[in-house]
């Protein structure tokens, strides 16, 4: 035999060698699937009826905060707060909750400018009062508020007390008083 022939019966006879082998992985191949296919389609495919527990989720409340906030809605008249002209005599009275948010809503239907100032407790208001004349003596004001306007101002309120409310426009104090109570 030359070595063409041995180079050509080697070849031939390799060719045959792989492809026995991959025939024979194909089949073992095949088998392993045949055997997974029915070792699935052989179990029960009946549903258990008795469902798994599952761990319930019970939400924990949160506290609901809590807002203190109080309104004090106040009309301004050229010479009084409120309904009615006597201020001098039976002021107004506001009340509200200690460290309470006060919002407090003024409207001025005068024609005159005026405002809304609480004075500290126990000071001694000046008769009739002038403006900057003693404004040590407030604890809280809110400015002017012109005729024929409105204006939205927020505070913290007081401790608790009685507090007189004037308006700081010159001579406008007694005649336009109310008083802050603070529980």
């Amino acid at each position: 035999m030359n070595l063409d022939e041995i180079r050509s019966k080697s070849i031939i006879s390799g060719w045959f060698s792989d492809r026995r082998k991959l025939t024979l992985i194909s089949n073992i191949f095949g088998i392993i699937l045949i055997t997974c296919f029915l070792l699935g389609c052989s179990q029960s495919s009946e549903i258990d009826p008795s469902p798994t527990p599952t761990a319930t989720i019970v939400p924990t409340p949160l506290p609901l905060p809590t807002f203190n906030v109080a309104v004090i809605d106040v009309m301004i008249h050229d010479s009084y707060y409120g309904e009615t002209d006597t201020n001098l005599t039976n002021p107004p009275v506001w009340t509200v909750p200690a460290n309470a948010d006060v919002i407090l809503n003024l409207e001025n239907q005068g024609n005159l400018k005026h405002n809304w100032a609480i004075v500290k407790k126990d000071a001694k208001i000046p008769v009739p009062y002038q403006e900057a004349q003693v404004g040590d003596i407030l604890l809280y004001g809110i400015g002017m508020v012109y005729k024929d306007s409105k204006t939205t101002v927020t505070f913290s309120a007081p401790e608790a007390g009685e507090y007189t409310v004037i308006c700081t426009v010159s001579g406008h104090y007694p005649t336009m008083q109310g008083r802050l109570v603070v529980k």
